[in-house]
């Protein structure tokens, strides 16, 4: 018996909506983890590393051809330069880098903050 409310999504599919129950949302590569990163103090970001940053983004947006926020936005680089991270673990950590941002900027970034 359904005990629920059927619904059906633009796509097509038709799924049943129960409530009480626990579910796990699945992602490509296996279940979704809310990641908490924690937020920077005020005046905590290396200027320095910020405009290292937005320069290194801005040769990388001309040499795919998009705009820099495509690479990355400022609070993107912001989380990064208050964080300073020294692997890509840790980049990984930083606001708005996921798993692709990752593997195609990841060790630009790395040699970015580096220098």
């Amino acid at each position: 018996e359904d005990s629920g409310a059927r619904v059906t999504l633009p796509t097509g599919t038709s799924m049943l909506i129960r409530w009480g129950e626990r579910v796990e949302a699945k992602g490509r590569h296996g279940p979704l983890q809310r990641q908490t990163v924690a937020k920077r103090e005020v005046g905590s970001v290396d200027d320095g590393l910020l405009e290292r940053l937005r320069e290194w983004r801005l040769r990388r947006a001309g040499t795919d051809g998009v705009p820099a926020y495509v690479v990355a936005h400022d609070s993107h680089l912001e989380s990064i330069a208050a964080a300073q991270p020294t692997s890509l673990d840790e980049l990984a950590d930083c606001d708005g880098i996921g798993p692709s941002r990752l593997e195609r900027y990841g060790e630009e970034i790395l040699e970015v903050v580096e220098t």
